[in-house]
């Protein structure tokens, strides 16, 4: 539902980053780019990267309204994007950066999942009752996958998924979960118009707290359940990441018994129609955020074989790096009481993003800085070796 006169918060919108550039401190060298969030804000977490690079997609939090916005950084300036209500909150970016997907809500409010292109709001869809969306866009960005899970207490309705196009209102039901399912999740999504992934709630778990997830896979009409990796009491079986020809879909499963206090944390791959524990040599509880569309680096949070645990870049089945390592190699040295983590990699392999908590705080929250870098140039060094990316345990 195309809205080409909208005013938002009073603000005009221009391409890709509505409303007003505003500018940030921010510093850079031909590798590493640090940037500071607006003042007055906190990070409330970062969406992703762009899969070019470009725009790095975050969510602040400002404590004085408790609101959430929505901002891209992008060509060295925050931009905000569109919104209704208090929360807007990012749900997809498309891979040149232009084309953005938020959903805007408020307490008490339904909420609206829109989509920007070219600075002109796109209304895909609100939600009555209660009605909780989740949504992804395809790497063009004119393909919007979308779940409305069932109303609060409406026992006769189901977790529902939608495709729209670009200034097709409304959307077209694609697919129907079955009841075992009462709740939608997070979605990936890449280049095909007919291709989407889901982490889908289902009932409540034997401790009786929370509901469980499973990753189910749309392809072409079909609805496909992945299996779990580990038969436990409690299982979330989440889905992260989505190669843009969705050959390759990777998650991470969390499980635990009853009488377990901590979780065991397991990354899955699936690849060509075929389930497998994705491991890596040295490291465990391994958790696999993002991958780029070859496969060959991923990002994610893992423990060494010497007790450590933080975020890391596997690259090229041959080399590991910490944040604090990559950062050094582009001449940022991190201070005492900060720690970098790695949020992600774009698509094309050629960036990683991630945040620095700098360990000093103000009357909003935490101090942040987020940064970008290059991805090392291969034959680099790292002190992790690694003996390979193994996808084991094969299941279909």
């Amino acid at each position: 539902m195309r809205d080409e006169s909208a005013d938002v918060r009073g603000m005009n919108t221009t391409p890709l980053i509505a409303a007003v550039l505003l500018a940030a401190t921010g510093s850079a060298s031909a590798q590493v780019e640090l940037i500071d969030l607006l003042p007055g804000y906190t990070l409330g977490g970062m969406h992703g990267l762009s899969a070019d690079g470009s725009t790095l997609a975050v969510d602040m939090f400002i404590n004085d309204s408790v609101a959430y916005d929505a901002y891209a950084w992008r060509g060295g300036a925050w931009g905000s994007l569109p919104r209704y209500d208090r929360f807007n909150n990012w749900q997809g970016i498309s891979g040149d950066g232009r084309t953005t997907l938020s959903v805007s809500s408020d307490w008490g409010q339904d909420g609206h999942l829109v989509r920007v292109e070219n600075g002109v709001r796109d209304t895909v869809t609100f939600a009555n009752g209660g009605r909780r969306i989740h949504g992804a866009l395809t790497r063009d960005g004119q393909t919007v996958f979308y779940s409305l899970q069932p109303e609060i207490f409406a026992s006769d309705q189901f977790v529902e998924l939608y495709r729209y196009r670009a200034d097709s209102f409304p959307g077209v039901l694609v697919a129907t979960l079955s009841d075992r399912f009462v709740g939608g999740g997070g979605l990936v999504a890449g280049d095909r118009d007919d291709l989407f992934a889901i982490e889908a709630q289902i009932e409540q778990s034997a401790l009786g707290v929370g509901g469980m997830t499973r990753a189910v896979i749309y392809d072409a009409g079909n609805l496909i359940e992945l299996p779990t990796l580990t038969n436990a009491d409690v299982v979330h079986f989440g889905v992260s990441a989505m190669t843009a020809d969705g050959s390759v879909v990777v998650g991470t499963e969390s499980s635990r018994g009853i009488d377990d206090f901590d979780a065991v944390y397991k990354s899955w791959i699936y690849r060509d129609g075929t389930l497998g524990e994705l491991t890596v040599a040295g490291f465990s509880q391994l958790s696999i955020l993002s991958i780029t569309d070859d496969a060959r680096a991923m990002v994610g949070s893992a423990m060494t074989d010497t007790g450590e645990y933080g975020s890391f870049l596997f690259y090229d089945a041959a080399r590991a790096y910490s944040a604090e390592q990559l950062l050094a190699g582009s001449g940022v040295t991190l201070g005492a009481g900060e720690h970098a983590s790695i949020g992600g990699i774009s698509a094309d392999g050629s960036t990683v993003y991630g945040a620095i908590l700098r360990g000093t705080s103000s009357q909003f929250g935490p101090d942040w800085t987020l940064f970008t870098v290059a991805v090392p140039a291969p034959g680099g060094a790292s002190a992790f070796a690694l003996a390979g990316l193994l996808a084991a345990r094969r299941r279909r």
